[in-house]
């Protein structure tokens, strides 16, 4: 745009020299009689001149796009970001779709769980059931026998009997897990939290992700990461009391309709890492199994 601006601002200055000289309009214009024969055509010669430069400027500047080549990337750049609706749109389809999640109404996943930093493995049980139940066992026998931490659909809790003992989930700690044990939360990303906001594109091992910063109602901040070519989730960040924890979802399996990851490593002052072997769905979960532990 300054380019084409700045030749059409030259083309208009030199017709209007071209003018001044036609009409003689010149501060002290010398008598024709004291004029050489070159001299006096000069002023027809030069008007000629003139014209001719200000044709060749003129189509110049009207053969530039009204843009620079720089301008029209960086907003063709911007448009290349979807929406946060396209890029949860995309997930829902990619993890198998909505239909397919809502058949399944309990979960039962089985592994190990590792400890990298301090060098220890338990064996580790998840279950969950719609619409928002959810309990994590370790059998870690160091621990005094299991360690865990589940939401009833009303109340969450936790136990660690070498460490806090057992304890009611509050605050932060609470509405981490509330999100946690919505059992179709791969499909309500959207009312989990307060505000979605797609940041930008970014690059995570190699692979293009798009990141989105997630707002709760109540609880720390979060930011998702999907890989742009999958479109699944490749790694979550999150922040428990103010240490940040880099969670990242790997080992993708089909399993009854949808896809699931079987391998969650975290990374963060402690390392984890959880490796699943087994994923059962609509087996029978009794309520009471996500019921605290009674207190000794």
């Amino acid at each position: 745009m300054f380019k084409k601006s700045l030749l059409l601002a030259l083309a208009i200055s030199l017709l209007h020299v071209g003018a001044l000289r036609e009409t003689g309009a010149q501060p002290n214009p010398p008598r024709p009689e004291t004029l050489s024969p070159s001299t006096a055509l000069t002023p027809q010669f030069g008007s000629l001149r003139i014209t001719t430069v200000t044709t060749i400027i003129l189509a110049l500047a009207m053969s530039l796009p009204s843009t620079l080549p720089g301008s029209l990337q960086a907003t063709d750049s911007s448009k290349t970001l979807p929406t946060v609706e396209q890029v949860l749109a995309r997930y829902v389809q990619a993890t198998g779709g909505s239909a397919a999640h809502q058949k399944l109404t309990t979960r039962v996943a089985k592994g190990e769980w590792e400890n990298v930093t301090r060098g220890v493995r338990f064996p580790i049980e998840i279950y969950s059931k719609a619409p928002n139940k959810r309990v994590e066992l370790l059998d870690a026998p160091e621990n005094r026998g299991f360690t865990g931490q589940g939401y009833d659909g009303a109340a969450g809790w936790s136990m660690n009997m070498t460490e806090t003992g057992l304890r009611p989930l509050e605050g932060a700690e609470l509405a981490t897990m509330q999100r946690e044990s919505d059992f179709y939360r791969e499909i309500r990303l959207d009312r989990l939290y307060q505000r979605l906001t797609v940041a930008g594109k970014e690059r995570i091992n190699g692979r293009e992700v798009y990141s989105i910063e997630a707002i709760p109602e109540s609880g720390n901040p979060e930011k998702l990461y999907f890989d742009c070519e999958t479109g699944l989730l490749s790694r979550r960040d999150m922040v428990y009391g103010k240490t940040p924890v880099q969670h990242y979802y790997e080992d993708y399996r089909d399993i009854d309709g949808i896809k699931v990851p079987f391998v969650l490593r975290s990374e963060g002052p402690v390392r984890v890492i959880t490796r699943l072997t087994e994923i059962k769905h609509n087996v029978p979960i009794e309520d009471a199994r996500f019921k605290s532990p009674p207190s000794n």
